[in-house]
């Protein structure tokens, strides 16, 4: 029998290696359950940058399920998955373009004087942006692998800033305030980096490219289940219009 139990920090097993890969590609499917969670978190976050209440852009941050594709396009890298890596970064990218466009169409309708945070833009304020954005895919990649160390995702959602730029660019865009939109669209990217670099890193040291089959095949078996569904929904449309 195989030793589920790892001798090391990055040692894991492949039942491990495959469960983490699973459940990261189940996670970050677009489904609607996704989407849904993806607007009620765009809403709850643009509503606290709008009432300057930064408790509630907290809550909208654990909401978010922004952080799975992210995820699983390091471990797309990581597993030289081509195919998966494209179909990610075009859901990161739907998901990117839903949240500024929502933000900005909450700030065009909501009035009220938004106080925008103070974005330091030096040298070593945006080296500490990556560092910090390094080190939280590091750590979130870790707790989806040790289901030991789960309890810190709730705090890591919190730490990194993924949705609150893309929602304060909207806003910023609706006040007519560019400068400011600049500012927080680099912080975004530099995040957004130094997640992927740092998950990337906790996938090849933990050596995923053993399990690269078994994503293959799973990620073969969603494409299967959600063109049947398309298909479903096609046939329900096809038997209303044919009621009418």
């Amino acid at each position: 029998m195989e030793n589920s139990q790892p001798d090391s920090l990055l040692e894991v097993s492949r039942s491990v290696k495959y469960r983490t890969a699973s459940e990261l590609i189940e996670k970050s499917r677009p489904s609607e359950l996704y989407y849904m969670l993806l607007i009620l978190s765009a809403i709850i976050i643009a509503g606290g940058i709008l009432t300057n209440s930064f408790p509630i852009i907290i809550g909208g941050m654990l909401v978010t399920p922004l952080l799975s594709p992210i995820l699983v396009i390091s471990l797309a890298l990581a597993t030289g998955q081509i195919k998966l890596l494209q179909k990610k970064v075009a859901l990161l990218f739907r998901s990117v373009m839903a949240i500024a466009l929502g933000s900005l169409v909450l700030g065009f309708l909501f009035g009220g004087d938004v106080i925008f945070p103070q974005a330091i833009n030096t040298i070593s304020a945006t080296f500490l942006y990556f560092i910090v954005a390094l080190a939280s895919g590091v750590a979130v990649t870790y707790a989806w692998i040790r289901r030991e160390a789960s309890e810190i995702l709730p705090g890591i959602a919190i730490v990194v800033s993924l949705v609150p730029p893309i929602s304060y660019i909207g806003v910023a865009i609706s006040r007519g305030e560019f400068i400011v939109a600049r500012t927080f669209l680099i912080i975004f990217i530099l995040n957004l980096i130094g997640i992927i670099l740092g998950s990337l890193a906790v996938f090849l040291l933990s050596r995923f490219s053993q399990v690269e089959k078994a994503i293959e095949r799973k990620q073969a078996t969603i494409d299967k289940e959600d063109e049947k569904i398309k298909k479903e929904k096609a046939k329900e449309k096809e038997e209303k219009k044919e009621e009418k």
